[in-house]
């Protein structure tokens, strides 16, 4: 059973050259947040602008960047993943640590340091959290848009009109959306 470090105090010093990577990782993964957060509110004008191209750019650039986080995370967990099995040597048994567990173990200044970078990697996520759920709204709407625009242009319909309960069958059914129906 593995233990979680922030469960107990743990006689553990860590090597401060294990906090100047992790200070770089950090670093490195806000920069690269920072960026995500920068195209997707980019995205967001290439939505709102009906610019496709810009929005398929704009896509491809956040694809490599979640590539990027992705191989800066992958740097983070190897880096506490080592922390790890050396506590576990020492300890005798195996010891999760969240980033959280390591600053608390690090020096008054490395504490500092490393907080303000979890603080705005914490922002940063948040903040990117709501301009992806407003870029997905956008999207969901223009979609409907450009389904109605089809349907309009082919004639298709969903069910007439009419003022009866839904279900009833009053209505005149007709071919299902063009945009569903192709997905």
């Amino acid at each position: 059973m593995k233990q979680h470090a922030g469960d107990k105090d743990i006689p553990l010093e860590i090597n401060s050259q294990v906090y100047t990577t992790l200070a770089s990782i950090l670093s490195a993964q806000i920069e690269v947040l920072e960026e995500l957060t920068r195209l997707g509110e980019q995205k967001t004008a290439a939505i709102t602008s009906e610019e496709p191209r810009q929005l398929e750019e704009v896509a491809a650039a956040e694809l490599a960047q979640v590539e990027q986080l992705n191989r800066w995370e992958q740097q983070r967990l190897r880096l506490i993943g080592a922390v790890e099995q050396q506590a576990a040597q020492l300890l005798g048994h195996d010891m999760r640590f969240t980033l959280q567990d390591l600053i608390q173990l690090a020096s008054v200044s490395e504490q500092r340091t490393l907080q303000e970078f979890h603080s705005r990697l914490d922002q940063l996520a948040q903040r990117l959290e709501q301009v992806s759920a407003l870029n997905q709204k956008l999207l969901a709407h223009s979609l409907a848009v450009v389904n109605f625009s089809l349907e309009v242009l082919t004639g298709s319909q969903q069910t007439a009109p009419t003022y009866d309960r839904p279900g009833r069958g009053k209505g005149a059914k007709t071919s299902a959306r063009v945009l569903d129906a192709k997905a």
